[in-house]
């Protein structure tokens, strides 16, 4: 049986046969119970009345008793109507004077016999103008029905009958309606695998409630809209990548063929413009190297409580060069008494370099870069603030994507590799902190290291 939805109709048909099956038992054995009880009470009802009015004429409850039993067992000449025939009525009960004696015999109580205790006082009494004069006994048994009332237990049994055989019919259809509805969804989401896996990524299915099935759409929906970005990043990226490959490749194989063929000659400029580009290719793998080394959580670190505003200061020397030659201010800004992270230092230097040198593309002469330390919330805070051009709104959720080029922030150029962002995103995630990044077109840009602590 390898269909779900005919597992979920053959689970509801067969609860539901159960649950109707000991429905219609119980109703018939309550039905039988509670009309047997009902012509019992009739009949003892009955035969009270008939005592008593025998008594009232007679003044004596043995004359009724003889009166009774000189009738030949026959208390009128037709009973009431749905009672069975006259010696079974007459007999089922027995009757006591107010001291227990049996008057009248029945069952197992027989002419004479003193009754005391709970079958007497459970006795129904006979009261004449207030006063006791007996009891009618029950004698244990029920009355025997009469073929009529036979035939109403026949027909009551035939409504249970066809009722049942109803509710199975809905139960079936409802099955049927419920196991479509429940597995509609996963039919939906196996055929949207089947086009995901036949390339057609990115496929959507609609969410038709907010159970654990529409959770399971909600889920689907958003895998494969990752899935489908992924895939449109990773071909981005691959595309970005032979860019990046092939640009120093081609100088570098330009100019040594021209040498070679003796068209160029060796001089110390042009070998230095190679040895430039040999640079840049050999940075832009290295950075490829650590990114798929976080990426599989092999990247190593050695972490140790470090303070950071050793970090900032050395950080600020070494791109102070580069910013002295375009005329930025380089400062560095520290509050007293900070806490003391547990870091790999040598990581977190790459991180502040690669944002301080995205900085320096980005910030024109006379402007200022900032790298600065606070507390924040529970841990700390480092943030490298620049008074560049910022970052257009619409190009902020993906300043930290892998060769995101969106606009000039995220261009390759002076030998980076465009990696930058995104390796200093992943080094702190290492890290378990969270990096962040907040600018308004034209007033600089800040960018946010929060590292918690314990």
């Amino acid at each position: 049986m390898r269909s779900i939805t005919l597992k979920l109709i053959l689970s509801f048909l067969v609860i539901s046969l159960i649950a109707i099956g000991l429905m219609a038992f119980f109703s018939r054995q309550a039905v039988v119970r509670r009309f047997d009880t009902l012509l019992f009470d009739q009949a003892k009802v009955y035969f009270s009345e008939r005592i008593l009015e025998i008594y009232e004429s007679s003044g004596s409850l043995e004359t009724a008793a003889k009166s009774i039993w000189e009738s030949n067992n026959t208390i009128v000449p037709s009973p009431p109507e749905g009672f069975g025939p006259h010696d079974n009525f007459v007999n089922q009960f027995a009757v006591t004077d107010p001291q227990g004696k049996v008057i009248i015999p029945a069952g197992p109580f027989k002419s004479g016999q003193i009754v005391t205790g709970k079958p007497f006082y459970e006795g129904t009494a006979l009261i004449f103008n207030g006063v006791e004069i007996g009891r009618v006994l029950d004698p244990g048994f029920p009355i025997e029905r009469s073929k009529e009332q036979e035939r109403f237990l026949e027909q009551t049994s035939t409504v249970l009958i066809y009722t049942a055989i109803g509710a199975v019919a809905a139960s079936v259809l409802l099955s049927l309606l419920l196991a479509y509805s429940f597995t509609r969804p996963l039919r939906e989401m196996t055929a949207a695998t089947q086009e995901m896996a036949a390339g057609k990524l990115g496929h959507q299915v609609p969410i038709r409630s907010q159970d654990e099935i529409g959770q399971l759409a909600q889920s689907f929906n958003r895998m494969s809209q990752d899935l489908a970005n992924a895939t449109q990043l990773r071909k981005q990226m691959t595309a970005d990548i032979a860019h990046d490959l092939r640009s120093p490749l081609t100088v570098i194989s330009g100019y040594l063929e021209s040498m070679a063929d003796g068209v160029l000659k060796p001089t110390p400029e042009r070998l230095t413009l190679i040895h430039t580009e040999a640079t840049h290719l050999q940075r832009l793998v290295e950075d490829l190297r650590i990114l798929s080394l976080a990426d599989a959580g092999e990247l190593s670190m050695t972490c140790l409580a470090q303070p950071i505003q050793p970090l900032l200061e050395q950080t600020a020397a070494m791109y102070n060069h580069q910013a002295q030659q375009k005329h930025v201010s380089l400062q560095v800004e520290a509050d007293s008494d900070l806490p003391v992270p547990n870091i790999d230092p040598d990581r977190i230097l790459q991180v502040l370099g690669n944002l301080v040198s995205n900085a320096l593309r980005h910030t024109s002469e006379g402007g200022q870069i900032t790298l600065s330390a606070t507390r924040f919330e529970k841990g700390l805070r480092i943030t490298v603030q620049d008074t560049g051009e910022g970052i257009p709104s619409e190009d902020m959720p993906h300043v930290f994507d892998r060769f995101y080029r969106g606009d000039s922030a995220r261009y390759t150029n002076e030998g980076e590799s465009g990696l930058g962002l995104a390796i200093a995103r992943s080094i702190v995630e290492m890290h378990e902190g969270s990096i962040s990044a907040e600018s308004e077109p034209g007033n600089g840009a800040a960018f946010h290291i929060d590292l918690k602590m314990d």
